[in-house]
């Protein structure tokens, strides 16, 4: 029976135990489904979510072309309107111009009116020439009746005679900005004149017709103790084809021909250019390597029939060639040398070169009294077209040794590279027409235009897709400066140039004044030094500012560019920029090179 009763509750042990175990098992099972439903929940959530996510993306890149098309279509109601207000414009001046072609002033009326006012007139014209060819002639009738002794512009009225009357007439005033203040002068005149002096005014008033309307261009100063006129008409009036906005100003310009050459002088002197025998002390080289004269059959010449040709462009396997350290097919020299005279004046060695060599295979510099003064040249590209390139190097005065080096192998490898294909098996160099360029003193260009003499004035040219104009009221220093303007320009992209040369033995230093107005990439100001770009500017600059760069030794081409567009991109993409606030204009001022002297 214990036995028994032993059994059984271990059997009933064993049943709740498995009956515990089976509960946990469930549960953890529930659990495990719960955390199922909740991962698939989280899952639906973080899909909805990214759908939500790219809805409103699109939604916002929706919102994004509305807004540009909005902004286009505004641009374009807004240039729309501005084209009608020009019209609109137009056919006032037009009216405007009849009336005032209508409301000529007689002979006999302005006789009238000087013995009403007993005053002279002082006629001053402003700007260019106004009327029509007939305007003109009875113009000039008039000045002869009425006024044969004209004064000068600085000439005062004669307060013994009688106060003259003076107005200034301007045919540069547009017809949008048109003002007459007669009649508020006339007002403030009355106030301050005696009641009988008002009272003959109002009466000479009452006679006057055919009194001018506020939108005619001209305006009229009376001073204070002159006795008051009657009321006259303008002739003729000169308006502009195209209409300016008010806020930029008129500047007079200046003969371009008195500051900008039409071409720019080669100031050189030519030493050799291989045609003949020379005076000058060469020597070609060792046998071997030897720089040799040849003729147009074997190539080109720049100048004239004959150059010379390098000594290792006449060997096809330079490898049996011993070099400098005696070992063969390393650092072997075709050297061609110059030595100066003792009473060389100095300057700026130039020379023409032309050549298709490859490194590390081969090598070119030029040496003045065994230093270093043109480095290595850049190797050729794949094509065999050689071009003629000019290169110069500095040489003072006296007695001096010019080296021209052509190096094979200057590195002294064991193995070399194959030359490309294109650029023959051996390095072709040659050198034609050696000049000397004289080294220039202290220049400037201040655009004054005043006939400074050669020695000091800094010569220039002006070219590309526009050019610069001189201009009077914005400057540094004096009356005149240089502007250009994206306007001038034609084209999408292009260049409008001012160019000089100078030459120095230790470099120099480029000063100039600028007033920029420009917004990259729009626009911009740049500096190049032979061809190269050393210098960039743009923003909006309240006044001028001075700036400087450095000039390097030798002859120097400088061009001072104002660019438009210089990435050339398209005009979309321009637009997607926003709005430019700059007018797209560079001016310049008091350009100055000044050369180092130690």
């Amino acid at each position: 029976q214990e036995k028994l009763t032993k059994k059984e509750l271990k059997e009933k042990k064993q049943q709740k135990l498995q009956m515990k175990k089976e509960k946990l098992d469930k549960q953890e099972k529930k659990d495990q489904m719960k955390q199922e439903d909740d991962n698939d929940d989280q899952e639906k959530l973080t899909k909805k979510e990214l759908k939500e996510q790219k809805q409103q993306m699109k939604l916002q890149k929706e919102q994004a072309k509305l807004d540009k098309q909005e902004k286009k279509e505004k641009l374009q109601d807004k240039k729309d309107d501005q084209d009608k207000l020009t019209k609109q414009e137009k056919k006032q001046q037009m009216m405007v111009l009849q009336n005032a072609n209508q409301e000529k002033l007689s002979k006999e009326e302005l006789k009238e009116l000087m013995k009403l006012t007993d005053n002279k007139f002082n006629f001053e014209h402003v700007g260019g020439s106004g009327g029509s060819k007939n305007d003109k002639d009875k113009d000039k009738d008039k000045d002869k009746d009425t006024n044969k002794d004209k004064p000068d512009k600085s000439d005062k009225p004669d307060k013994n005679n009688g106060s003259a009357a003076s107005f200034a007439l301007t045919d540069q005033l547009q017809a949008q900005s048109l003002q007459l203040d007669v009649d508020e002068e006339e007002e403030e005149d009355e106030e301050k004149k005696p009641k009988k002096d008002k009272d003959k005014n109002d009466k000479d008033k009452d006679k006057d017709e055919n009194k001018p309307s506020k939108d005619m261009s001209a305006s009229f100063t009376l001073t204070e103790e002159q006795p008051q006129a009657q009321s006259f008409q303008i002739q003729s009036i000169d308006y502009p084809e195209e209409d300016e906005d008010d806020s930029t100003p008129t500047y007079n310009t200046l003969n371009p021909n008195k500051v900008f050459l039409s071409t720019y002088p080669d100031k050189s002197t030519p030493l050799d250019s291989f045609e003949h025998s020379s005076t000058l002390q060469w020597n070609l080289g060792s046998s071997a390597t030897a720089w040799s004269h040849v003729d147009n059959q074997v190539t080109p010449a720049y100048d004239g029939n004959v150059s010379i040709m390098s000594g290792l462009s006449s060997i096809k396997d330079l490898t049996q060639l011993e070099g400098e350290d005696g070992t063969k097919g390393k650092k072997v020299h075709s050297d061609l040398s110059l030595t100066t005279e003792q009473d060389f004046e100095g300057g700026v060695i130039t020379f023409m070169v032309k050549w298709n060599m490859v490194m590390p295979n081969e090598a070119f510099y030029v040496m003045v009294d065994g230093q270093l003064a043109l480095a290595p040249l850049a190797p050729a590209d794949s094509s065999d077209d050689m071009e003629w390139i000019e290169y110069g190097v500095p040489v003072e005065e006296g007695q001096h040794l010019i080296t021209w080096s052509h190096i094979y192998n200057p590195f002294g490898l064991d193995a070399l590279p194959p030359r490309p294909k294109g650029l023959g098996d051996v390095p072709n160099l040659y050198l034609d027409d050696v000049r000397l360029y004289p080294f220039s003193e202290e220049r400037v260009q201040g655009f004054e235009g005043d006939g400074n003499a050669k020695t000091s004035s800094l010569e220039m040219t002006t070219s590309g897709d526009a050019t610069w104009i001189i201009q009077d009221g914005a400057s540094s220093a004096g009356s005149y400066s240089i502007v250009a303007s994206s306007d001038d320009i034609s084209t999408s992209s292009g260049n409008a140039d001012v160019s000089f040369v100078v030459a120095s033995s230790l470099g120099g230093t480029l000063k100039y004044n600028i007033l920029s107005s420009t917004t990259a990439p729009h626009d911009d100001f740049c500096i190049l030094l032979n061809g190269e770009k050393a210098d960039v500017v743009f923003g909006q600059s309240p006044t001028f500012e001075s700036r400087r760069l450095d000039i390097p030794p030798g002859k120097v081409e400088v061009t001072l560019r104002h660019r438009k567009n210089p990435g050339d991109l398209s005009r979309m993409l321009l637009d997607t920029l926003g709005v430019v606030g700059t007018e797209g204009k560079t001016w310049l001022d008091d350009v100055r090179f000044e050369p180092r002297n130690n």
